[in-house]
């Protein structure tokens, strides 16, 4: 790689999706796009997103880092965006087919952990076509 002076992170999590088939997430700043590897200045952290009946709860894992360097933003309503600056950097960017309300999200940071809780408008929302 061309910056080795940059600590190299990789990991993955094995999860299974809703579909009961293997479900698997990277993080860290080592990526592999059109078969090269690319390191990256922001790592990706490792975050769970768990879907509940009316809401959506993001806990992204921030080593090192302190609340003041976090930010999170909702550009749309589809959209969560994780960033931190400085020496650790991280930056995530999480979308959502599900419509979120941004004006309801709540962010907690507590020894490196971020927690966001947004509700969201469910999809059940589909109403039947009478046929005429």
């Amino acid at each position: 790689a061309e910056d080795m002076d940059k600590p190299l992170v990789y990991g993955f999590t094995l999860k299974r999706g809703e579909d009961g088939a293997p479900l698997l997430e990277e993080f860290g700043n080592v990526k592999r796009e059109d078969g090269k590897t690319i390191i990256t200045e922001a790592r990706e952290p490792l975050i769970d997103v768990i879907l509940e009946e009316d809401q959506v709860i993001i806990t992204a894992e921030l080593p090192g880092v302190q609340k003041e360097d976090v930010k999170v933003r909702s550009p749309d309503k589809h959209t969560v965006i994780i960033s931190v600056q400085g020496q650790n950097a991280f930056y995530k960017n999480i979308h959502f087919d599900e419509t979120l309300r941004p004006g309801t999200a709540k962010a907690q940071f507590k020894n490196g952990v971020l927690e966001v809780k947004i509700t969201y408008l469910p999809n059940k929302d589909e109403k039947e076509i009478k046929i005429e």
